[in-house]
């Protein structure tokens, strides 16, 4: 979330993106970081907030006991 390429929408990736929800992290040596292209936070497989209502998610899940994962995905497309 500190790269100049992330886009963000939270600070966090577990449960409701909370500051204090960030545990999940993608690790570059300098050298890598270098060729990152883009970074974020994929958020459609999660259950945010008592409703489901805090991020956007696929119409499959329904219910909390849907969601892929109480963690977003983090993703980033380097070029190699």
């Amino acid at each position: 979330m500190k790269h100049d390429k992330f886009v963000g929408d939270g600070e966090g990736t577990h449960g409701n993106g909370t500051k204090s929800g960030k545990l999940d992290y993608i690790l570059m040596s300098p050298e890598l970081a270098k060729k990152a292209k883009l970074g974020g936070i994929e958020r459609r497989g999660v259950w945010g907030g008592k409703n489901g209502d805090l991020f956007p998610h696929i119409p499959e899940i329904k219910t909390a006991k849907d969601a892929a994962s109480d963690h977003a995905a983090l993703w980033v497309d380097i070029d190699i």
